[in-house]
């Protein structure tokens, strides 16, 4: 399925028309810092991985991607990945919402966890919700709480599993309490 998003910018001649996938690849850039691994995660040679690179920056008129400093983004470029992460986040809501609407109880669920917990409270968890939701895809990430938490920030993850005392302080998170150990 082709995914077309239709920005309309002020003072701008004419209208962009920007791909969704466009937006996955310069998002799989700037989480991979290099090309050739950027296009092997997205199944792709890496010359078409760079022509969609290149037609994104035409679109928008301005270089998203400092190549010279390793593929960081240019201060265009995290405006542009801000809002690619929540374009993309929102149209997998999109798709769930519809999803749960047809009753299938289907869709995509993106959450992380610690390690710890990953090891220990994961495994039941994982094969009880497979067992009772079937059609959901779980995409699931294992990292340092850092990590986890400015991918909670950057929407690419709905919720984390992690421990609470480096969360239950800061206004920015709600901490939802499963259980304690040691």
């Amino acid at each position: 399925m082709r995914s077309i998003v239709r920005f309309s910018a002020r003072n701008h001649p004419a209208d962009m028309n920007i791909d969704l996938r466009q937006l996955r690849h310069f998002i799989a850039l700037i989480e991979h810092r290099n090309f050739t691994a950027a296009a092997q995660a997205m199944k792709l040679s890496q010359s078409a991985f760079s022509r969609s690179i290149q037609s994104l920056e035409h679109a928008f008129g301005a270089r998203l991607i400092d190549r010279n400093n390793p593929l960081q983004p240019t201060p265009k470029g995290r405006v542009v990945l801000d809002h690619a992460r929540r374009l993309i986040n929102q149209t997998q809501d999109l798709f769930n919402d519809i999803q749960q609407f047809n009753e299938k109880e289907a869709g995509e669920v993106h959450f992380g966890c610690g390690p710890a917990p990953a090891a220990w409270l994961m495994p039941q968890v994982i094969g009880r919700f497979s067992h009772d939701y079937p059609k959901v895809r779980m995409v699931f990430r294992v990292d340092n709480w850092q990590a986890l938490g400015e991918r909670l920030m950057a929407e690419t993850l709905s919720f984390i599993v992690a421990d609470t005392r480096n969360y239950e302080f800061d206004t920015r998170y709600r901490v939802q309490p499963l259980s304690k150990h040691r």
